[in-house]
């Protein structure tokens, strides 16, 4: 591409193929696709799409340190800022066969897509979902086959919707636990297939028997 210097004006494209974003024994990520943008001294306007190729994503097994619900936290503006880039992007991302994730308890592969979108001064979305393969997750001290494991994105990238059913599999009553809601408000439940009362759910999960 190029960019007068002048003005300041760009027109730029470009082609990854397999571009390690992503390079540590933990946490590696490969990924491919083209873009273009339209730049300026003070704004960015991105359109790409990406497919990921291969990846494996490992968090630690217990949640990071976080202030409490009771914690307000209140950004003191000194003034109008001035200067800055404006981005305003519209992003694609495939996230393909081979990308795996290992996070507290949860170890699976993931699948689908999400459109990613930016605006200037305004918090980023996405639009699409993210499923679940051949996931398994440790819960009640047990390993729970996960039959649905859906998250769906309609707005802030920080709360998508929850569809997640993990069952512990094999036993006369396949018990487990059912996620919905949102990331902000999960609603957790116990399932059986047959269903039983929540006790029994509960010891087929813990026990693999029922309570008698």
């Amino acid at each position: 591409g190029q960019v007068q210097l002048e003005s300041g004006a760009g027109a730029l494209e470009f082609t990854a193929d397999r571009l390690p974003i992503l390079q540590r024994s933990d946490r590696w990520m490969l990924l491919s696709g083209k873009g273009q943008a339209e730049s300026g001294w003070t704004h960015l306007n991105l359109q790409a799409g990406f497919a990921v190729d291969a990846g494996y994503i490992e968090f630690a097994e217990s949640l990071p340190p976080s202030l409490s619900d009771d914690v307000v936290l209140v950004e003191h503006d000194s003034g109008a800022k001035e200067g800055g880039l404006r981005v305003t992007a519209d992003v694609s991302v495939d996230l393909g066969e081979r990308l795996y994730l290992s996070a507290m308890g949860l170890d699976t592969r993931l699948t689908g897509g999400l459109q990613i979108r930016m605006r200037d001064g305004q918090p980023m979305t996405a639009t699409g979902s993210v499923a679940t393969r051949d996931g398994r997750f440790q819960g009640y001290g047990q390993n729970l086959t996960i039959e649905r494991g859906l998250v769906n994105f309609q707005g802030p990238l920080d709360n998508p919707g929850l569809n997640i059913v993990a069952l512990r599999k094999g036993l006369p009553v396949e018990a487990g636990i059912s996620v919905g809601g949102n990331a902000r408000r999960p609603q957790v439940k116990l399932v059986s297939n047959p269903d039983v009362p929540d006790p029994e759910k509960l010891s087929w999960i813990v026990l693999g028997r029922a309570p008698s």
